[in-house]
């Protein structure tokens, strides 16, 4: 079945196939499940199978994705300055950063570097943890922004039988209606043509 709907996709590039979803469901998304939708049912199965329980994910299950992709967002940004505090004082020092960004090859350099420049909120040019944290934060919400948190947020809209709980199931049955809309629109095209 996934390869049908694979070639209705490749047959049909481009087009948003919104018809026979619920209308809640984004275009953006329906046109993904349309072009793509292996790719979106691996995507959500990822998503339910790993933050959701019982085999569905639920509001409060993708805010725990989005909370924890950002908390690891919020590390990744963390990790060059607490190398760099070398004497474990809280606060990286501009002289610290040098010995550091010296001892580094050039990529990771660069990366200190950045990071030293824009958790320096004062411009003293020492990083204090208040200014690691707030950069840390920043980061957090910059490499997990908004439209990623909606991306997560619209698999929801495929709930097919409106619980509130999205399963695999649901996911697969709106790539057949996705599908079942190309296949009426091809339809309708041959008609009109």
């Amino acid at each position: 079945m996934r390869g049908l709907l694979v070639l209705l996709a490749w047959l049909l590039p481009g087009m948003v196939l919104a018809q026979g979803l619920p209308a809640a469901v984004p275009a953006k998304l329906a046109k993904r499940l349309a072009a793509s939708p292996d790719a979106v049912i691996a995507a959500a199965g990822d998503l339910i199978h790993g933050y959701g329980q019982g085999g569905a994910i639920d509001r409060a299950g993708v805010e725990r994705a989005v909370a924890l992709d950002r908390a690891a967002a919020r590390a990744r940004a963390m990790v060059p300055l607490l190398a760099a505090d070398l004497d474990a004082d809280g606060q990286v020092t501009g002289a610290e950063m040098a010995a550091v960004a010296g001892a580094a090859d050039a990529a990771y350099r660069g990366a200190l570097m950045r990071a030293q420049g824009s958790a320096d909120a004062d411009g003293n040019g020492t990083v204090t943890a208040g200014e690691a944290t707030a950069y840390a934060r920043a980061e957090g919400l910059r490499r997990f922004d908004a439209a990623d948190e909606a991306r997560l947020m619209a698999y929801l809209t495929l709930d097919l039988n409106g619980d509130g709980r999205l399963t695999l199931a649901e996911v697969e049955e709106a790539a057949v209606l996705a599908a079942g809309a190309a296949k009426a629109a091809a339809s309708r095209a041959d008609k009109d043509a």
